[in-house]
This record gives C-alpha cells, sequence and structure tokens, in this order.
C-alpha cells in the first residue's frame, strides 16, 4: 500500500502532518522484503525501533492487541500509525475477549476515555471497538513520550467491495463513531488524522 517512493497516500500523510519537504517518511511496514506483513503487539514495536516499552505494553494490552496496516518513521522523529478502511462495514466491531484480557483492556480503555475527555459512561466495547483500541494505543505511545501520529485512510470508490463513494459517507459514520464512544467532535483529538482517499 504504502512505497518508499512518493505516491498519493503518501502525499496526503505529509500533507496531513505538515511535514516539511526535507523530512522524509520511512516506511516499516508493509514491506516486500517481509511479504508486506503486518504487525502487533511487541512485534510492531520492534519494527518502529521501540522494543524498550515491549513489557509496557504487555501490562497496557493482552496479546492480539491491533494489526497495523503500515508502520512508519519520520527523519524528524514522528511515528506514524496507519488504520486502512475500504467500506463501512470494516469501522464495526465489538469485543470478544476472554475474562482475564478483558480486565485489562477496560482498564486501559477506562484511563484512554479519560485523557480523551470521553463520556465516562460511553461503552468503548461495543460497535465501534476497533476505533476505540486504535485510541487507546496512541494514547499509550504518547504517555511514554513518542510523538506519535494515529492516521485513519478511508478509501472511495473501491468497487469490488461497494465503498462509499464520497467522504460525506465516512463523514456521516464518523460522527456516529465519536457519538457512540462519547467524544467531542471528530477530528477534535491532537495527533488523529483522516485522509480520504479516491481510488478512482
Amino acid at each position: 500500500m504504502l512505497a518508499k517512493s512518493p505516491n498519493p497516500i503518501e502525499t496526503a500523510i505529509r500533507t496531513e502532518l505538515g511535514l516539511r519537504t526535507n523530512v522524509g517518511i520511512d516506511w516499516k511496514s508493509p514491506r516486500a522484503s517481509d511479504d508486506n506483513a503486518e504487525y502487533r503487539d511487541g512485534t510492531f514495536l520492534e519494527v518502529l525501533g521501540l522494543d524498550r516499552l515491549k513489557d509496557d505494553l504487555r501490562k497496557f494490552w493482552p496479546s492480539r492487541g491491533p494489526q497495523w496496516d503500515a508502520l512508519g518513521v519520520t527523519s524528524d522523529g514522528k511515528v506514524i500509525l496507519v488504520e486502512a478502511k475500504a467500506h463501512l462495514s470494516e469501522m464495526l466491531s465489538s469485543c470478544a475477549a476472554g475474562p482475564r484480557s478483558r480486565e485489562i483492556i477496560d482498564l486501559a480503555l477506562r484511563s484512554t476515555k479519560a485523557f480523551y475527555r470521553a463520556e465516562s459512561s460511553s461503552d468503548w466495547t461495543k460497535g465501534y471497538y476497533q476505533y476505540a483500541n486504535r485510541l487507546a494505543h496512541l494514547n499509550f505511545m504518547r504517555q511514554h513520550h513518542v510523538d506519535a501520529h494515529l492516521v485513519f485512510i478511508y478509501f472511495l470508490n473501491v468497487e469490488d467491495v461497494r465503498g462509499p463513494n464520497s467522504a460525506t459517507e465516512w463523514d456521516e459514520a464518523l460522527d456516529d463513531c465519536y457519538s457512540k464512544l462519547g467524544l467531542a467532535k471528530k477530528r477534535s483529538i491532537d495527533c488523529v488524522h483522516s485522509i480520504f482517499i479516491d481510488v478512482a
């Protein structure tokens, strides 16, 4: 999805993050050299050169956490976590963790809700759980003094999955997402970015 040479996705990310022209992005994944693997848990930290945080992540979140569509590091020290969507249904999910893992997840989500000043009564384990756990991992990174940025890429006109044809359709879904999570207006969270890419 993301090559080392400039492409529309990278250009959009650079613009959204306000990167200077002399700042490069080293895309750690996906790469053809490792079969375009996508990473999660401690492995995604290794790929980013953040091995020092592996023990802390194990305490923060159980195994089988978010699997990132792309991971990058800029030459000025920013870490880019990418989640990409082509269809509205991909936004919907609920937590199916067992009791022991659920205890850890609930604690992480509570601290993240407090950090983002979400309504305490909102349930982050149902409906938009995937979005919520991505926010939790962004919070984890930033609490550990990593200049991390969470980039959601929303594709338009992906015909084989009959995805949205306009950014408006994604916007309506994001409005619902933020409402259900008890958050303020979308795009109000620092270091969370939404990018719309028309594949047509």
